[in-house]
């Protein structure tokens, strides 16, 4: 994305489309990755909360959309973020670009721009927005690139072999959000019991895991 322009439609061959800029965003970093509009921080967890690609798109879904599923339903979202805007959503979770422990750097920093700049479009359009924090720690440097100071929501997937690192990415989660820590709003996706109950000890939002069955357009 390049240059900035303002959203809006153009006319191809005489018909109305949806038009998404080339663009650039405000930037806190060297590399570019965009900067989160801090007054379009998700106040609370909007329902219901859906898969992105389990329902069909073209039906109206006023809650939260989350990208915790297969990165293939989601990867066209980079071609064309708008398809998420249609469907009147009021807030979203930041996509998931995976991210594991043998990425390459710059593959993690690219999978981080494009998650920001989505997201930071997507505030553009008057959606609110939950920064989320599941990657591989190794590559958490980057991936809070473009989170500004003050931040207080944040959202992961829950895994049962996994619990230490989701109190980890809460208390990344505090850090972030620095004086503003006693307001996070910390939502954690999936999981068994035993994200349930550390959801429910210290004061986690937890979502239960949903039928993730891929629905086509």
């Amino acid at each position: 994305m390049s240059a900035e322009q303002p959203a809006g439609k153009k006319i191809t061959e005489g018909k109305m489309i949806d038009y998404v800029p080339d663009c650039y965003f405000p930037t806190n970093n060297q590399y570019g990755i965009p900067s989160l509009d801090i007054n379009f921080c998700a106040q609370y967890v909007d329902a219901p909360v859906i898969g992105w690609g389990t329902q069909r798109r073209s039906d109206k879904m006023p809650g939260t959309w989350h990208f915790y599923v297969d990165d293939y339903r989601f990867n066209r979202l980079w071609q064309n973020p708008e398809k998420v805007v249609q469907t009147g959503c009021h807030s979203c979770i930041e996509p998931n670009f995976s991210v594991y422990q043998q990425t390459p750097p710059a593959i993690s920093i690219w999978q981080t721009f494009r998650k920001r700049w989505i997201a930071r479009y997507w505030q553009s359009k008057g959606i609110l927005i939950f920064a989320d924090l599941n990657v591989n720690k190794d590559y958490q440097h980057f991936n809070i690139m473009g989170i500004p100071n003050g931040w207080t929501a944040f959202s992961t997937r829950g895994y049962n072999d996994r619990w230490k690192d989701t109190l980890r990415e809460r208390t990344l989660a505090g850090e972030i959000a620095a004086d503003n820590a006693d307001q996070v709003k910390f939502l954690v996706y999936g999981g068994g019991k035993i994200i349930q109950k550390l959801c429910g000890d210290n004061g986690f939002i937890w979502i239960p895991e949903q039928e993730n069955s891929y629905v086509e357009r």
